[in-house]
């Protein structure tokens, strides 16, 4: 294909040049459009006409016309590629040559004016140089001034794609290398077409565009689709001009506009991570503990094991993965904990007295701030609280919102009575107390609204209304 005169980008430098050599041409040789002067004859009858010299200008088959000026065009030619060479920074040919026969007669043809041959010569000239391409599967992909520029232009595709696969200090890239057939040939070429090594990285990357078909399945919306074929919404809109994308349906079939590179690369890494095994838990019985109780001998924690593996990718993504090697770093140690087995006393009469003497102010049951399992007794700060049937004290001290709290255990668990926001305990746990013993004081603490205790049976971990225990 012919390009239009010199670069298609530097058309007015190329007029401009033109102009100037037109100018040049009418200074050199202004009467160069009338006819060959010839010395009168001065003896008509005695001499013949005197032999004209001149020449015919060719570009290539091209026959322009006659002239008696063929240096001035020549040199004009000479100037205007040494122009372009200025002005494209490439060491540029034409790709027509100037041709020049000599002639003589004595009858000369017209002769052209030289600055309008001058004009057709330049008009006529297109331009090449000798560059690089970047040939992908035989096919030249992009041209690059010279060969270094080319190599860099690859080296820098492989070093970002190695860059984008070592993120830690945990993978080494043993080997990359693209998965096409890659030669770098010498050719003429335009020099429009010559292009930066930025403009190439971006060529071979982005490639050529395809369009993939998706069918939608059930939740899919169009963001979600978008994303994972790295498009934006605008995109996904763009390629489904008939279709309204913020309403999609599953069965429904959407294009999708995906880059095709023209180059990629395949990798070999090698990477490193820790598994965690799992410890073992065992658990100890132990009779100086209640049932309740328990101790951690010993604290386990995971063992550690350093695996080595061989990844393979193309294009990123994973393709094959070996383990070639398991370092332990640490043993699993086992969670010990011990557990109480002591036998709980038999204690408790199943029969029940009140703990202290005060107003009803809040019984069993729901009520506007949600179920209340006990029954709230109001009574001054400091008074004294008493066990309301023989047991074993199971816990004691500060529990949330009930404050201060005891719990007494009547007899295995079957029976458990809770005392709470006292000011204080007389009793420990462990310690087995008396029916009617007193074992703390009334308060204030935890979430109340005044001095009360709050007092719960729970029979086999169950709330009950305390009330019912004391209506025989």
């Amino acid at each position: 294909m012919r390009t239009v005169v010199g670069f298609a980008s530097r058309r007015a430098v190329i007029f401009a040049v033109a102009v100037f050599f037109t100018a040049f041409a009418l200074f050199i040789f202004p009467d160069a459009s009338g006819p060959p002067v010839i010395d009168e004859v001065r003896d008509d009858a005695e001499e013949a006409p005197e032999v004209v010299k001149y020449s015919a200008v060719y570009v290539d088959d091209d026959f322009l016309g006659y002239t008696r000026s063929a240096g001035d065009i020549q040199e004009a030619m000479d100037e205007y590629v040494r122009a372009q060479q200025y002005q494209s920074g490439f060491q540029v040919t034409p790709e027509q040559e100037l041709i020049i026969e000599q002639k003589s007669d004595h009858d000369p043809p017209r002769i052209t004016p030289a600055y309008e041959l001058t004009s057709q010569v330049l008009d006529l000239l297109t331009f090449t140089t000798r560059a690089v391409g970047v040939e992908v599967d035989g096919e030249v992909v992009v041209v690059l001034k010279n060969e270094e520029k080319a190599e860099a232009v690859l080296q820098s595709l492989e070093d970002s794609y190695v860059d984008s696969l070592q993120v830690d200090d945990k993978t080494e890239v043993l080997d990359s290398e693209f998965m096409q057939d890659i030669q770098l040939v010498s050719k003429p070429a335009d020099p429009d077409s010559i292009v930066d090594p930025e403009q190439a990285e971006e060529i071979l990357v982005r490639g050529t565009d395809r369009t993939e078909v998706h069918e939608v399945q059930g939740g899919e919306t169009a963001w979600g689709i978008a994303q994972a074929a790295d498009l934006s919404v605008g995109d996904l809109e763009k390629a489904n001009p008939d279709k309204d994308v913020s309403r999609l349906h599953p069965g429904d079939e959407v294009e999708l506009v995906v880059a095709d590179p023209h180059v990629t690369l395949r990798s070999e890494e090698e990477s490193w991570y820790i598994r965690h095994v799992s410890n073992a838990v065992e658990t100890r019985e132990s009779e100086d503990l209640w049932p309740w109780e328990q101790n951690v001998i010993q604290a386990g924690r995971p063992g550690e094991v350093k695996v080595t593996v061989r990844i393979e990718r193309e294009s990123g993504q994973e393709i094959g993965r070996e383990i070639i090697e398991e370092e332990e770093l640490s043993e699993p140690v086992t969670h010990i904990v011990e557990k109480g087995t002591r036998t709980v006393p038999q204690h408790g009469s199943g029969r029940f007295i009140l703990p202290a003497s005060g107003e009803l102010t809040s019984g069993f049951g729901w009520r506007g701030t949600g179920f209340h399992s006990g029954i709230d007794l109001a009574m001054p700060v400091g008074t004294p609280i008493k066990a309301a049937d023989c047991g074993m004290v199971t816990s004691a001290g500060r529990s949330g919102a009930y404050g201060i709290k005891m719990k007494v255990d009547h007899g295995e668990g079957e029976y458990v009575t809770v005392y709470a926001h006292l000011s204080q305990t007389s009793a420990s746990v462990g310690d087995v107390v008396e029916q009617g013993q007193v074992i703390g004081y009334s308060g204030n603490t935890g979430r109340s609204t005044g001095p009360h205790l709050h007092f719960e049976i729970r029979v086999n971990g169950q709330p009950k209304n305390p009330l019912d225990f004391f209506r025989d």
